[in-house]
């Protein structure tokens, strides 16, 4: 289901920041209980744990990917030389 974002005189820049950050919240939530939905009912704590990490990592990395925070691969090619020399 879609979220709609209305725009109103008295809507501030900074409300609309708060409005979209409890949206993606919901939607993290939305994808922790589907994940959960996923796992065995006899899963470790340590699993279940994993699997939040897991959930919490690639959305932030799509959040990174959305505001341009990416890496060319020459870019990653010359941080990987300089690590691995």
């Amino acid at each position: 289901m879609p979220h709609v974002l209305r725009q109103n005189k008295t809507e501030t820049p900074t409300k609309k920041i708060v409005i979209l950050f409890k949206i993606r919240i919901m939607l993290t939530k939305e994808k922790i209980k589907k994940a959960i939905d996923l796992l065995p009912d006899n899963v470790a704590v340590d699993e279940l744990i994993d699997r939040i990490i897991l959930l919490d990592k690639i959305e932030q990395g799509l959040i990174d990917v959305e505001n341009g925070n990416t890496y060319t691969t020459e870019q990653v090619e010359n941080k990987l030389n300089k690590w691995l020399k």
